[in-house]
């Protein structure tokens, strides 16, 4: 894979590195402290390359031929890390995941803590150092100092027996990461510290065994955060971001009973705008969504288990059925389910009675008498394996978020899930 020279100038010193790849998805490997520097994560950015990432390697000043200018700030390792992203952003990157190496990994939680522009994630590989200063203000001195204000989302790996950082004090560090963010990963004995995890071959590929698990981890990582942005929607309230893998899910609101929305097969999340508005202004927070390429109830168990707390599920159509068949999955960690003109099966071949029966939490399901789908027809059957259901037949032929439209139907929607929310 080729690579591009870059001069990375840090307040009027220079330091090198070089980039591998193009495209808008930018990955900076921050090296281990040690006589490779960036060479040793050259091989793998090839490899990041060749999987469509835009990938750069660089030594800290005084590392390599970078430039010493001698005595060092105390911020140095971190405003290394800063140009060199603000290089990759430069060039072309618009979202920035930080992956580093042993020293490096340590040096990139801290750099999380205080991002540098469009960085949207980290990775710490045998993250060690834990408690050495690496920094100084504004950043975290520490890498376990840094944890607690590390808001971004997190992937770790360590190997058990790891002479340079225990398995214990790399759970201590994921541990204080808010908000669940953080995922430890953790290999057998023997699988090596820092880049030696990946155990790359010349070409830059993964290892087999636990190194390939890993970089499949990886790379997962790396396709959710650096994923493009929704375009927002019309009239949308402001929204934030969140990346839970292949899926983007738009929050809405700040409050303690989240409703997940999911739409029918013909529309988008922007569907569920003018319904969502109406559910913030109820102090509820909304989580919007678009399906991906995976199996439609595995996206949303994964939505639920990212944002945590009590959810509801309610979902139009695809959506409805979507929702009755995770919520069943998922048990507990659902509140309560409303379906608005579910059908009898989810595409490709789920029988949504069958796959739903058993949901214990309250359920609402809606249906239109004359519903041109066929929820109408659906409603008893699905209605038979569900513990603690309430129907809502209306007239007419409305189907789905259209449903929405008559306040009276909307107002008996809002009083269910308000009951739930006030538990």
């Amino acid at each position: 894979m080729p690579a591009v020279a870059r001069r990375i100038i840090v307040g009027g010193q220079a330091t090198d590195g070089y980039e591998m790849g193009s495209g808008a998805r930018g990955v900076l490997l921050v090296p281990e402290l040690g006589g490779q520097g960036m060479c040793g994560w050259w091989s793998y950015a090839g490899y990041l390359a060749r999987h469509g990432f835009r990938a750069m390697v660089f030594d800290h000043r005084c590392g390599g031929p970078s430039t010493c200018p001698g005595p060092s700030a105390a911020t140095a390792l971190l405003d290394d890390i800063d140009a060199a992203s603000r290089t990759l952003v430069g060039d072309g990157a618009d979202r920035v995941v930080l992956v580093g190496a042993s020293q490096g990994g340590a040096e990139v939680v801290i750099a999380g803590a205080h991002p540098p522009a469009k960085t949207v994630g980290v990775v710490a590989l045998s993250a060690d150092e834990l408690s050495d200063t690496l920094a100084g203000p504004p950043y975290p001195a520490t890498a376990n100092a840094a944890a607690t204000g590390l808001a971004l989302p997190s992937l770790f790996a360590v190997a058990n027996a790891d002479r340079y950082v225990s398995v214990v004090d790399t759970q201590a560090l994921v541990g204080a990461v808010p908000g669940g963010q953080a995922k430890l990963d953790v290999l057998p004995a023997g699988s090596g510290h820092g880049w030696d995890l990946l155990a790359p071959g010349p070409n830059g590929e993964p290892g087999a065994g636990e190194s390939a698990a890993l970089n499949s981890d990886i790379l997962a990582f790396l396709t959710a955060q650096l994923a493009p942005s929704p375009v927002p929607c019309r009239d949308e309230p402001p929204a934030q971001l969140l990346r839970t893998g292949p899926v983007p899910v738009e929050l809405l609101g700040t409050g303690a009973t989240t409703v997940v929305l999911s739409n029918s097969s013909d529309q988008d999340r922007c569907a569920w705008v003018p319904f969502a508005r109406t559910l913030v202004d109820k102090g509820f927070r909304v989580a919007l969504w678009d399906y991906g390429d995976g199996a439609p109830q595995t996206e949303l168990a994964g939505i639920v288990s990212a944002v945590r707390g009590r959810v509801i599920l309610l979902g139009a159509s695809k959506g409805a059925k979507t929702s009755l068949v995770a919520a069943r999955q998922l048990g507990s960690a659902v509140a309560g389910v409303v379906s608005l003109s579910a059908e009898a099966r989810l595409a490709p071949d789920i029988d949504v009675a069958s796959a739903s029966a058993g949901i214990t939490v309250p359920v609402l399901l809606v249906t239109a008498d004359n519903d041109p789908y066929g929820s109408a027809q659906a409603l008893d059957g699905i209605r038979r394996g569900l513990a603690n259901a309430q129907v809502l037949r209306v007239p007419g032929s409305a189907h789905g978020t259209l449903l929405l439209d008559d306040p009276a139907i909307s107002a008996q929607i809002l009083a269910f899930l308000t009951a739930i929310q006030g538990r």
